[in-house]
């Protein structure tokens, strides 16, 4: 190739670059509205009152009483024995018959 040849395709490829870079940043800024756009929703969103908010502690407070109510009977594990009855004892592993 010639030498103004190999500069005309250089020059091209750089154009080329340039096109993708500047596509990618308003690609970029595009995003960054949006999410700027959101997070002032999101802002607005915060400071409304939750409507259910009564409703909400009512249910919490019957929950953790009920929850406590539940955990009454297990405050300490119980151990009775160290041995297993005999019916809840594992079978006995078989061994292979080996010939000799």
């Amino acid at each position: 190739m010639r030498e103004d040849e190999k500069e005309k395709q250089r020059s091209r490829r750089r154009a080329q670059a340039h096109g993708c870079l500047y596509e990618i940043e308003q690609t970029c800024r595009e995003q960054l509205s949006n999410l700027q756009t959101q997070l002032e929703t999101a802002k607005t969103e915060v400071q409304k009152p939750f409507p259910r908010e009564a409703e909400l502690n009512t249910k919490t407070a019957r929950l953790e009483e009920l929850n406590s109510l539940l955990n009454l009977d297990h405050k300490e594990p119980e151990i009775v024995d160290a041995e297993p009855d005999e019916d809840q004892r594992p079978p006995e592993r078989r061994r292979p018959q080996l010939e000799r």
